[in-house]
């Protein structure tokens, strides 16, 4: 058998930047694990029905909205539901390049290193850019007890023993920044939806097959 990934990804009112994420993710990963703590769960819900991959983790009965939330905690809950070979992690507002998830087992099969860090990029738009500051992030790794998140905001995955960084390039797009996350999900259209929950039937046989 070949080496397996879990995608992970937290949701605060950004149900659908996540259902943006899962999408593209979907047919590269073996696993997708998603951190809830939005009260509106809808549309994460019905985008994921069905789809064997996908699971949101039991609810820790953290407050999410509390002045002392601690992001890094909430993100290894999550992560100690991971049960594949590597993890992969991404932010509701970033957006991996498609080429990059085709080939992403393949370029792990040789990995020596514990962790790999990616390139990330601020955009304006889909199409300007307005920051690139070669911003490196750890957003690969061995799931490997010893690697955790650390620091209450800002948080970012630390206990490797070594890592390297691969010239990959991504977006931290940000016009869909997390304050505009239930903005959005209250004014997502009918049809959008629809859109992206027929993208992932397509993705998905045993979901199409159900459809009709």
């Amino acid at each position: 058998m070949g080496l397996k990934v879990t995608f992970c990804i937290l949701n605060y009112y950004e149900d659908w930047l996540v259902c943006r994420a899962i999408s593209q993710v979907y047919k590269y990963v073996d696993e997708i694990l998603i951190g809830d703590c939005s009260k509106g769960k809808d549309l994460l819900k019905d985008f994921i029905e069905g789809l064997d991959k996908c699971h949101i983790v039991p609810d820790p009965g953290y407050d999410a909205e509390g002045d002392n939330f601690n992001w890094s905690e909430w993100r290894n809950y999550v992560q100690s539901f991971a049960s594949k070979d590597w993890i992969l992690w991404q932010d509701p507002d970033e957006i991996y390049p498609l080429a990059f998830l085709k080939e992403l087992k393949k370029l792990l099969r040789d990995v020596k290193v514990e962790a790999i860090g990616l390139i990330r990029i601020a955009y304006e738009t889909r199409t300007r850019v307005i920051e690139r500051n070669k911003e490196n992030k750890i957003r690969i790794w061995k799931n490997l007890p010893h690697i955790r998140w650390r620091s209450r905001i800002h948080e970012s995955p630390v206990g490797f023993k070594d890592y390297e960084i691969w010239e990959v390039e991504y977006s931290h797009d940000v016009n869909w920044l997390p304050s505009f996350g239930q903005r959005i999900y209250k004014l997502l259209k009918q049809e959008e939806r629809g859109n992206l929950l027929e993208r992932l039937k397509k993705a998905d046989p045993a979901r199409r097959k159900r459809a009709q």
